[in-house]
C-alpha cells in the first residue's frame, strides 16, 4: 500500500507539474496574442494618421494648383501694363508665393478657399471654418517672415467654437 500511495503521489506531482506547465504556456499565448493586438491597433493607427496627412496634402497640392492657374492669369493680364505695374504685380506674386508657402506648412491650409491678388498689392485670403488661434499664429507668422499686416478683415464665428469664417486683406507692412 505504501508503494501505491507513492506511485499515486508521484502521479500527481507529475499531473501538477504538467498542468503548472499548460498554465505558463496558456500564458504566454495570451501573452503574445496581446502583444500583436495592441502592436496591430498601433500601427492602424499609423496608416489611418497617414492617409489623413496624405488627404490634407492632395486638398494642399489642388488648392495651390487652382492659385498658380490664378496667378499664371493675372500674371499675362498684368503684362499689358506699364512696366511700373509689372513690378508691382511680380512684388504681388512674390507676396501671394510667400503667403502660399507659409500657410502650406500649417493645418490652416484645407480651410482657405481662396487666395488671390486684390489691388494695390493686397492680398485677399478666404477662410472657411478655420480655427482662429491658428490663424492667429499664422499671422503672427507672416509678419515677423514677410512684413504683412492685415488692412482689413471681415471674420464671423464658427461651429464648433473657436472657429471663423471670412475673408481677411493682407498687405506688406512698410515701416
Amino acid at each position: 500500500m505504501n508503494t501505491d500511495n507513492r506511485k499515486f503521489s508521484a502521479h500527481i506531482r507529475h499531473a501538477w507539474l504538467d498542468l503548472k506547465s499548460k498554465k505558463y504556456f496558456h500564458a504566454s499565448i495570451a501573452a503574445l496574442c496581446l502583444a500583436f493586438l495592441c502592436l496591430w491597433l498601433i500601427l492602424a493607427q499609423s496608416v489611418k494618421t497617414q492617409q489623413e496627412t496624405l488627404t490634407q496634402k492632395r486638398n494642399l497640392l489642388i488648392f495651390m494648383q487652382k492659385t498658380a492657374a490664378e496667378l499664371q492669369k493675372s500674371g499675362r493680364v498684368a503684362g499689358q501694363h506699364t512696366q511700373h505695374a509689372n513690378m508691382e504685380n511680380s512684388s504681388s506674386l512674390a507676396l501671394t508665393g510667400t503667403v502660399q508657402a507659409e500657410i502650406a506648412h500649417t493645418a490652416l491650409a484645407p480651410h482657405i478657399l481662396q487666395l488671390r491678388q486684390g489691388e494695390n498689392g493686397t492680398i485677399q485670403l478666404g477662410l472657411k471654418q478655420a480655427d482662429f488661434d491658428l490663424l492667429i499664429h499664422t499671422l503672427q507668422n507672416l509678419l515677423e517672415n514677410a512684413g504683412l499686416t492685415v488692412k482689413d478683415a471681415s471674420l464671423t464665428r464658427s461651429e464648433p467654437d473657436g472657429m471663423v469664417s471670412g475673408v481677411l486683406v493682407l498687405q506688406k507692412n512698410f515701416r
